[in-house]
């Protein structure tokens, strides 16, 4: 059954001739797994259903469908009896995060009440059931731990009540899906200085208005950048992909991830930069390390470059990203002489362009593997370093296009072997 986490609220406001009045809470028991917790019952979106064409199985003459969709709580659909259902066209498909209900109702009783969906407004499929008692008045937020893809339809099926079926408001919120030039970082240019970001200083620690000492720094953009010192300074921040809108289905079918930031340098001191990614499962366990650059010496007095990097074909099963920037300078000197960073991204979309800035452009490849005494690494080209597993280097090779690599000299046994950009897990048998 689909995971789902119903949220209990108090009632909502009715506004009559009487004044304003708040109906009493009744707890609803649901036949899930479900959480009472207020604090995370965010709805995030847009109502998708706000003034969408609806239509109900009956209707009493003055309470028809339309009115549980137009953001009245004065007005209301009502089936004349104690079953029916209402459902409403979105005219589009729509990644669904949750929907809410507003339940109006003329006496407190058992009710049971099936949520479906549809992705073509006729085939439809029960995606949850509450079987409990509710209340006039009551607010119930239904919250899909996966976010629906593909809907189009939404129907509230009631096959039984203890009063006649009415729903004074529905609501259906949809997370649009980031496109492929949506920059998924928060603050990516240091505008907020570190907000969002998690920072490990190095010596003097990180600056984002000077470079050096009364020498002003030249943002790319915008107002602010980030500098580091003579020791490394790591900036990082996690990305949940699934909050950021996608579905699991979507992230298994493996979209590129374009990722990497601008760097430049002093005139008086050149830099050192690491730019790297993690693939992260839903427990934040690494998947997989990618580098757009990795420990490179950037010369002195090198204007904004770009430095990035696509992955592609990485596996099932990622749901976050974890970002780095380390930076410091080549000459130990105190202050802010290192690399200066500025205008951070990472774009996830199937559509996103292979032709890449910098890094390497086509996937790189390791077989066989497991291996015995050569490994290709097909289209790649540069150095590769091999690692036993308490992090000696044990190989280190410059290798060429389609070059047949000899590594005879390892031992049997589980290596990390490291690109420009990427680590490996390579067996050696």
């Amino acid at each position: 059954m689909m995971r789902t986490t119903l949220f209990f609220e108090q009632g909502f406001l009715k506004l009559n001739s009487g004044g304003i009045t708040m109906k009493k809470l009744i707890l609803f028991a649901a036949i899930m797994i479900c959480s009472v917790n207020l604090a995370n019952a965010q709805i995030k979106g847009i109502n998708v259903a706000l003034n969408k064409p609806a239509t109900a199985s009956a209707s009493t003459a003055d309470e028809i469908p339309d009115y549980a969709f137009d953001a009245d709580m004065n007005t209301l659909w009502c089936a004349p009896g104690n079953t029916g259902w209402i459902k409403v066209d979105l005219q589009d498909k729509y990644l669904v995060d949750s929907i809410k209900l507003y339940v109006r109702q003329a006496n407190t009783g058992n009710s049971v009440h099936e949520i479906k969906v549809s992705d073509d407004f006729e085939n439809w499929r029960t995606v949850e059931t509450l079987s409990g008692i509710t209340t006039n008045g009551q607010i119930l937020t239904l919250r899909f731990n996966e976010p629906l893809s593909n809907v189009r339809g939404v129907m509230i099926n009631t096959p039984s009540s203890t009063a006649w079926v009415a729903w004074a408001e529905i609501e259906v919120f949809s997370i649009p899906t980031p496109s492929a030039e949506t920059n998924l970082l928060t603050n990516a240019g240091a505008e907020n200085e570190y907000e969002g970001w998690t920072k490990n200083d190095g010596t003097n620690g990180w600056s984002t208005t000077t470079v050096g000492v009364d020498l002003n720094a030249v943002p790319r953009t915008g107002n602010k950048l980030w500098a580091s010192t003579y020791f490394n300074c790591t900036l990082s921040q996690t990305i949940d992909l699934l909050t950021a809108g996608f579905t699991a289905t979507q992230l298994d079918a493996m979209p590129h991830i374009k990722a990497g930031s601008f760097v430049a340098t002093t005139e008086y001191a050149g830099a050192y930069a690491t730019i790297k990614l993690e693939l992260l499962d839903g427990n934040e366990d690494v998947l997989s390390t990618h580098y757009v650059c990795n420990d490179i010496n950037i010369p002195v007095n090198t204007l904004w470059t770009e430095k990035s990097l696509i992955v592609s074909n990485y596996g099932a099963g990622v749901r976050k990203i974890k970002f780095y920037l380390t930076g410091s300078d080549d000459c130990g000197w105190a202050g802010h002489f290192g690399t200066q960073f500025d205008d951070a991204f990472v774009y996830v979309g199937a559509s996103i362009s292979t032709n890449i800035n910098d890094g390497v452009s086509k996937s790189i490849s390791v077989s066989p593997n497991p291996a015995s005494d050569f490994i290709n690494m097909g289209e790649y080209s540069g150095s590769i370093k091999i690692y036993d597993m308490k992090g000696s280097l044990v190989f280190s090779h410059n290798a060429s296009v389609n070059e047949r690599i000899d590594i005879s000299s390892l031992q049997n046994g589980v290596y990390v072997l490291r690109t420009t950009t990427e680590n490996f897990k390579l067996i050696k048998k």
